[in-house]
């Protein structure tokens, strides 16, 4: 979710955008919002709401809908979405500043199961997604 908007902010420069990139995106970001919680995070297993919800992982589809946003690969109400994920994502900072409810890397699984046994712990790229949120939520302001 944040790549391609990344991706596409840079290249739109030198390049046409591909419409069939704008569809495929667009497709992907219009069923994230079915699967959100009611307090703006997602859960490991997207269809799964009986498995825990995960904070990186959200706040990665949030800042990637922000940026989509920015370059114009979504419409407004996205930001929406973002902002109730981000009100989500700051409680579950410590006043110590590190992110709590972020599952431990997440390889491809042999199970849809073992997605939800993935241990849940503070990791360098759970506070890289969340930063990532936040800085995007700053700069729209």
């Amino acid at each position: 979710m944040i790549a391609v908007p990344e991706i596409v902010m840079e290249i739109r420069k030198i390049i046409e955008i591909p419409d069939e990139l704008n569809k495929r995106y667009s497709k992907l970001a219009m069923g994230l919002p079915d699967c959100q919680a009611e307090d703006g995070l997602w859960h490991t297993v997207l269809d799964r709401q009986d498995y825990y919800k995960e904070t990186s992982g959200s706040a990665g589809i949030a800042s990637g809908f922000i940026k989509a946003v920015k370059s114009r690969m979504l419409d407004p109400s996205y930001l929406a979405v973002s902002r109730l994920t981000l009100e989500s994502v700051l409680k579950l900072i410590t006043s110590e500043g590190k992110v709590t409810g972020v599952s431990g890397g997440t390889a491809v699984k042999a199970t849809v199961e073992d997605y939800n046994r993935v241990r849940i712990c503070p990791t360098l790229y759970g506070q890289g997604l969340t930063v990532q949120l936040l800085i995007e939520s700053i700069l729209t302001e």
